[in-house]
């Protein structure tokens, strides 16, 4: 009797530990995260915003609908420093980088990218009341120019090399108060960013001075050689961008972009 009762305990603890594994099992794979790493001071791709103490912006609701498309329950956002973005996806902090980044040679030898997601222009802003026009990037000789650091702007203005003056600055708005405020001639800084800002109370304190000096292609970011996942997060980019919310998005954060 005792031997049966072991046998028969012994059967009901295995039973119980294959339906525990089993719900774990399916948990997980019900609750799988999508990690994306940005550098939350880059509206109107991402911002922190206070009165809902969450992340918010363009790349945070593309990133939600791609997630989505892709088969992830949700999205955890790392905010990180523009400068450790790239060594944070290395360090496999998070899966992808989605922050307004712009394709270059530099980072095409780190990470490798998505398809584009959207074309991006640089110009020149100035003072409201300031009257002074550019038609080509030499405009900036002898110009003190105010510019966010570690940007594709400021990799612009550097290899333009004429500028009297180059004011780095953690954001391109406190670059755009670096003119208003008169420290500097000029900013140059992304179209998307300044329509943004320009929509959204500094239509009487700063203007574009110029049409697109540059344009560039901003895409997502992923570890090198990581085909398998590039495959499925372009699929899920593709899917996601010929929905109306991709449209809607676009035209609540760029206007008529």
């Amino acid at each position: 009797m005792k031997k049966l009762l072991l046998v028969v305990m012994s059967l009901v603890c295995m039973l119980l530990i294959a339906a525990c594994a089993g719900q774990k099992e399916a948990g997980e794979e019900g609750s799988r995260v999508l990690k994306v790493g940005l550098d939350a001071n880059f509206p109107p791709f991402e911002y922190y915003q206070k009165g809902t103490d969450n992340f918010t912006g363009f790349d945070v609701e593309l990133m939600r609908g791609v997630a989505a498309n892709m088969g992830y329950s949700g999205v955890e956002f790392v905010n990180t420093g523009l400068n450790d973005l790239i060594n944070g996806l290395n360090g496999k902090r998070y899966d992808v980088i989605a922050s307004g980044f712009s394709v270059t040679p530099e980072r095409q030898q780190a990470v490798d990218f998505s398809e584009s997601y959207l074309n991006d222009g640089f110009r020149i802003a100035v003072a409201a009341g300031n009257d002074f026009t550019a038609d080509n990037i030499s405009a900036l000789k002898d110009k003190v120019v105010a510019v966010k650091h570690n940007s594709f702007a400021l990799a612009m203005v550097n290899d333009f090399g004429g500028a009297a003056k180059v004011i780095e600055t953690p954001s391109i708005e406190e670059a755009m108060a670096k003119v208003i405020g008169g420290e500097a001639d000029c900013a140059v800084i992304s179209k998307s960013a300044g329509s943004f800002f320009i929509a959204n109370g500094y239509a009487d304190k700063i203007k574009f001075a110029s049409g697109d000096l540059k344009t560039d292609n901003v895409a997502l970011a992923v570890r090198k050689g990581d085909k398998e996942f590039l495959s499925k997060l372009n699929e899920g980019l593709r899917n996601f961008r010929k929905s109306q919310e991709f449209d809607r998005l676009k035209k609540t954060y760029f206007g008529e972009f």
